[in-house]
């Protein structure tokens, strides 16, 4: 697992949709989670967790079309 920085901490789903790149940061805000399944991503996660924010671009617009969570953490 990477490092987390200062920079990585609770972010929001849209820093990665105008980024258009993977963003990993410290969890969600409870705003954007829908219902008790995201639940476990909400922020602050405990120091060995992290959600990673992928959005999904469609080559021929160039837009975002979805965008998958994926919640990281170090196995011991």
């Amino acid at each position: 697992m990477r490092p987390r920085s200062k920079a990585q901490a609770a972010c929001a789903s849209r820093d990665a949709v105008l980024k258009q790149k993977q963003v990993g940061c410290n969890g969600l805000p409870q705003s954007e989670l829908q219902g008790k399944p995201m639940g476990s991503l909400a922020a602050p996660l405990p120091p060995d967790k992290q959600v990673l924010i992928n959005p999904l671009v469609d080559k021929d617009s160039g837009e975002v079309v979805a965008v998958i969570l994926v919640s990281e953490w170090e196995l011991v």
